[in-house]
């Protein structure tokens, strides 16, 4: 048998394939992958990691019930009292702050839609 591996530190094209042991890649070609950049990648996971997502369902967590509670206590005792006044105020209150909060989260996912739109707009090579 002859040995195709160089003892010269120079590397013969021809017969580097059948010197070397070969790696073998399992790939599914009815999927599709992208490449992309780091600075790609960063604005992506800016826009999954929101503080405006995590504001806004803390507001509706807080809002919602007390809202609910807010009504519920009225209907009763059929009378205006601190609770009920604190309970709509909060209630309330939050559920604005959820509101101003998701439509600042709806501002900030459009960017991270259209560079997502754009990577899987570029163009495709065959593998």
């Amino acid at each position: 048998m002859q040995n195709n591996t160089p003892q010269t530190g120079q590397a013969n094209i021809q017969n580097l394939n059948t010197a070397t042991p070969q790696t073998h890649i399992h790939i599914d070609l009815t999927k599709t992958f992208y490449s992309i950049t780091p600075s790609e990648l960063n604005i992506i996971e800016e826009g999954s990691s929101s503080i405006w997502k995590d504001v806004t369902l803390t507001g509706l967590g807080i809002g919602v019930p007390c809202c609910i509670n807010s009504i519920n206590q009225y209907q009763k005792v059929n009378l205006f009292n601190s609770e009920i006044f604190w309970n709509g105020l909060i209630g309330g209150a939050s559920t604005v702050v959820a509101i101003i909060f998701a439509i600042l989260w709806l501002k900030s996912k459009n960017p991270c839609k259209d560079l997502i739109k754009e990577i899987k707009e570029r163009t495709r090579y065959n593998m």
